[in-house]
């Protein structure tokens, strides 16, 4: 199972990661400042970095991130794969972890 991701799709994942957390923090009606209030994180332009695609939320963060968005920790975690990580991603859907849901509209 070779999987290789060239750089510039990598760069496209990640922004389009970074899409996904504006969008969800937009849903909730946070500003960037906001969320980093729940998140527990100084300064708040982090958030505004990670939304543009650079850096990455590191995994002994996941639970605040996860409860800052509102989100089921499994799929947070699985989302953030998704858009830093894909071999890890693929690797681990591929095993039959199963399906990750849109972040989206949670209802």
């Amino acid at each position: 199972m070779g999987y290789t991701f060239d750089i510039n799709t990598l760069r496209e994942l990640r922004q389009r990661g970074g899409d996904l957390l504006r969008e969800r923090r937009e849903y909730l009606g946070l500003t960037q400042r906001e969320l980093a209030a729940r998140v527990g994180l100084e300064p708040y332009t982090i958030v505004a970095q990670l939304e543009r695609g650079i850096g990455r939320i590191e995994p002994q963060h996941y639970a605040s991130w996860s409860k800052a968005l509102e989100l089921p920790l499994f799929q947070f975690v699985g989302r953030v794969l998704e858009h830093t990580d894909p071999v890890a991603h693929r690797l681990f859907v591929v095993s039959g972890a199963g399906h990750w849901p849109s972040l989206g509209t949670m209802s």
